[in-house]
C-alpha cells in the first residue's frame, strides 16, 4: 500500500514567503512612519541685523533639528522671526535637506499714524525714520492689507506723476487716498483698485477744470464727483463742485 506522499519544499517556500512578506511589512511600517525629510540643518543668513537678533533666531532654528522639513510652515516660520526684537525682516526656504533662513534689516515703506513704522509687507514695529513717508491710519490689524493695497495705488498714479501721500481705512473699510499734490480721493469700500483706476484714467480732464483740486469722490457707480477751486475770468478763485461721467464733464 502506497502512503500518501507529502513535499516539505513548497511548504517551506511558502513560509520562507510569508516570512519575507511580514519583514517587509515591518520594514515599510517603520519606514512610513519616520519623516521623509528631517531638517538636518539650518543655515542662518544676517547681514546688518543687531546680534541679540541673530541669537535669538539661532535658538529659534535649533529647536526645529529633526523636524520633518516638508511639513514645516515656513511662512508661520518667517513671521515668528520677524516677531523677534530688532526690527528684521525674514525669509525661510528649504535648500536640499538644510532649512536657509535670511535675515536683513527691515525697510519703513510708511509711517503710522499712531506711531512706529510699517514694512513693505505691512508689519508694524516701533522705531523712526527721516525719508519722506506716505502716512497709514486704519486698523493695526489690517497694515498687511493696507501695503499691498499702497503698492497697487502707487502704481496706477505713477502712469499720471500722481503719487500718495496718505492713505486711510476706516472702520467700516472705507479706502482714502490723499495724494501728494493734496487731492483726498474717496473710493469707499467696494473695488477701490477699480476706482482709483478711473479717477487715474480721467484726473487731466477733470483737472483742467480747475486751479486746484480738493477732492474727488469715485463712489459712483459710473462717474465721480469733483470739489475744488475754478479760475474766473479775472483770475480770482471760487469754489465749485461738478461731477464728472465716463469723463465727460456735466
Amino acid at each position: 500500500m502506497n502512503r500518501p506522499r507529502f513535499d516539505f519544499w513548497p511548504a517551506l517556500s511558502l513560509l520562507a514567503l510569508l516570512a519575507a512578506l511580514a519583514l517587509l511589512a515591518a520594514s515599510g511600517a517603520r519606514l512610513f512612519s519616520r519623516p521623509w525629510l528631517t531638517v538636518s540643518g539650518a543655515e542662518l543668513r544676517a547681514v546688518g541685523v543687531e546680534s541679540r537678533t541673530v541669537a535669538r533666531a539661532r535658538e529659534m532654528l535649533e529647536d526645529l533639528a529633526g523636524a520633518d522639513l516638508l511639513r514645516l510652515d515656513l511662512e508661520d516660520l518667517r513671521r515668528r522671526l520677524e516677531d523677534l526684537p530688532g526690527a528684521a525682516e525674514a525669509t525661510a526656504r528649504r535648500g536640499g535637506r538644510r532649512l536657509i533662513v535670511e535675515l536683513r534689516p527691515r525697510l519703513a515703506l510708511a509711517r503710522w499714524a499712531d506711531g512706529g513704522l510699517v514694512s513693505a509687507r505691512g508689519a508694524l514695529y516701533a522705531g523712526k525714520s527721516a525719508l519722506p513717508l506716505p502716512v497709514f491710519s486704519g486698523d493695526e490689524k489690517r497694515a498687511a492689507e493696507m501695503a499691498e493695497f499702497y503698492h497697487s495705488a502707487r502704481e496706477i498714479l505713477a502712469a499720471r506723476g500722481l503719487a500718495p501721500a496718505q492713505l486711510d481705512l476706516s472702520a467700516g473699510g472705507d479706502w482714502r487716498v490723499v495724494l501728494k499734490n493734496g487731492v483726498a480721493v474717496y473710493l469707499g469700500r467696494e473695488s477701490p483698485h477699480g476706482r482709483l483706476r478711473r479717477f487715474a484714467r480721467y484726473y487731466p480732464q477733470a483737472a483742467a477744470n480747475y486751479a486746484r483740486m480738493e477732492t474727488a469722490d469715485m463712489r459712483y457707480p459710473r462717474g465721480f464727483a469733483v470739489r475744488g477751486a475754478a479760475m474766473d475770468e479775472s483770475g480770482a478763485e471760487s469754489e465749485t463742485e461738478s461731477e464728472t461721467e465716463a469723463g465727460k464733464q456735466q
